[in-house]
């Protein structure tokens, strides 16, 4: 069994949830963006992308792997 939630790192401090899920909405509807930050509201450089398919997550994990965003 495939997983529907993806892990996405070495993200640029300054991106936000929705930053992050245009680029990634190409593969399937996402259902969650989960981007821990750091007390003083800056990210901490990764998030966590749920998908509401196995087969999206799966999809974005081959196309993304390496890809990068706002030069990071």
């Amino acid at each position: 069994m495939m997983a529907r939630r993806i892990y996405v790192g070495s993200l640029f401090y300054e991106l936000n949830e929705n930053d992050v899920k245009i680029p990634f909405s190409a593969f399937g509807v996402i259902t969650k963006v989960d981007m821990p930050r750091e007390p003083t509201g800056r990210s901490k450089g990764f998030c966590f992308i749920e998908y509401a398919t196995e087969e999206a997550a799966d999809a974005a994990i081959k196309t993304m792997n390496g890809f990068m965003l706002a030069g990071r």
